[in-house]
Parts: C-alpha cells; sequence; structure tokens
C-alpha cells in the first residue's frame, strides 16, 4: 500500500496523453479496480478506452510466453507495464528464490520486450520483504536485481486515499 501501482499508473496517463499505447498486465487488482483508479486521477476515458491495452495474466506458463510477446509485438507499445512480479511468478508455477528461474523468465519475457525493435520502456512492480529493514532488495531472488536496469524503493510516509493525497 505504499502507491507503486499509483506511480506506474500515472506513467501509463503520461503515455497515453502523448498518444501511445500502453500494454498493463496485470495479476494483482483486476480491470475494474484498475479502470477506477486511472479514471479517479483524472486519465481522459476515451484516451485510456483507445490505448491501454488490458493484459490480465492469469499465470501465463512458458508455453503462454509466446502469445503474450506476440500480443505486444503487434502492439508494440510505448510502455508496457508487470504488477506484479512477484503474483506473476508465483501465478505460472515459478519459485521466486529460484535465480534460475527468475533470470529464465526475466530473460524469455520482460528483456525479450525491451529488445524488441519498437523499444518500449518495460516497468515491474515488486515488493519488498515485509519482515526486514533491508530494502536493497525485492522479495526472493535477486535475479531480479541483476536483472534491472532502473529500481526505485518506494515508500509512503503519510496516509492516502481517493480524498487525500500524500
Amino acid at each position: 500500500e505504499s502507491g507503486k501501482t499509483i506511480i506506474v499508473l500515472s506513467w501509463m496517463i503520461q503515455t497515453i496523453e502523448m498518444g501511445l499505447d500502453v500494454l498493463f498486465i496485470d495479476e494483482e487488482s483486476g480491470i475494474e479496480a484498475i479502470s477506477a483508479l486511472l479514471l479517479d486521477m483524472g486519465a481522459d476515458p476515451d484516451l485510456v478506452d483507445k490505448h491501454i491495452h488490458y493484459f490480465p495474466f492469469p499465470g501465463i506458463e512458458e508455453d503462454g510466453y509466446e502469445a503474450l510477446l506476440a500480443y505486444a509485438h503487434n502492439l508494440q507499445p510505448a510502455l508496457v507495464a508487470f504488477d506484479s512480479l512477484t503474483d506473476m511468478l508465483a501465478a505460472a508455477g515459478l519459485d521466486e528464490n529460484s535465480g534460475i528461474e527468475v533470470t529464465r523468465w526475466m530473460l524469455d519475457v520482460a528483456t525479450a520486450l525491451t529488445r524488441a525493435p519498437y523499444q518500449p520502456s518495460v516497468s515491474l512492480v515488486d515488493h519488498v520483504p515485509k519482515d526486514t529493514e533491508n530494502t536493497r532488495y525485492s522479495v526472493a531472488s535477486r535475479a531480479k536485481k541483476a536483472k534491472s536496469d532502473v529500481l526505485w524503493f518506494v515508500s509512503k510516509n503519510t496516509d492516502f486515499d481517493r480524498e487525500h493525497t500524500a
């Protein structure tokens, strides 16, 4: 509840306001919640309908990666956002503690997208351990960090909701 998804949604709004497409791959919130948040954040409903392509990620396993990549390659979005990586790995039957499995997923999916000729930005929302002071790594395998170009740690200083900013 620190606002990680809100940050990604703000990037999505900025992208669609430039007339560019976004592919949002969701394993956490659901289309109704994401749509409501986008509208509450002031997104133009017509731009949302035209430029945001919602792809539910119902535990896509390795044999389904090609369908996801084909969808993205056909769309050629400027931004591809995954929410959340931890949930996606689990739903796909992968062990998030296995560096080999995390690395393979990152190479087969996230890196394959970033290396596409249309060069989308790829954002992976993830979680840090809740029971530790160490926020240098996301939960589970350090391969997530090793395969990422940029990492941001999001921290909530004050509570916020639909009526109050923080």
